[in-house]
């Protein structure tokens, strides 16, 4: 099976807290136990100085791949003016993780791209590819007037 994960939740500034520590903990335990299967590694050209560490310890004796995709400019989703080229990116991203003819994409965050030039998505793109994400915390939803 070739699974490629994507890594911005350990790229952005969420790195420092615990959905980026769960992301590494989580991709290094996954890339111990591959065993034949194929890991590649999906990072954000626009968010690479954040994740060369982690993308050389990864790739470190294994061989897994890295593929780089590019957002095309900024897309932080904090400025509205962003939102089109945030909304264009996220085809572009799809189409490119595409290309890499996956049997199944991980999202490590779906919550990513506020703050920093991350870009996610599920669906964008048709046809969609088989897409698992991890989901985090409801507090936010919970008690979204607090």
């Amino acid at each position: 099976m070739k699974l490629w994960i994507d890594l911005q939740g350990a790229q952005t500034e969420s790195r420092f807290r615990g959905i980026g520590r769960y992301t590494v903990s989580f991709v290094r335990a996954l890339a111990a136990a591959a065993g034949q299967h194929e890991i590649g590694y999906v990072v954000n050209s626009a968010l690479v100085d954040h994740s060369q560490a982690l993308v050389a310890e990864l790739t470190a004796g294994t061989g897994p791949r890295v593929a780089i995709f590019d957002p095309g400019g900024r897309v932080a989703q904090q400025y509205a003016d962003n939102d089109h080229r945030a909304r264009v990116a996220e085809l572009v991203r799809e189409a490119f993780i595409a290309d890499l003819r996956p049997d199944v994409v991980l999202v490590s965050s779906l919550v990513e791209g506020w703050l920093d030039d991350a870009v996610t998505s599920i669906g964008a793109f048709e046809p969609s590819l088989p897409t698992a994400s991890t989901f985090y915390d409801a507090i936010p939803l919970l008690h979204s007037d607090d």
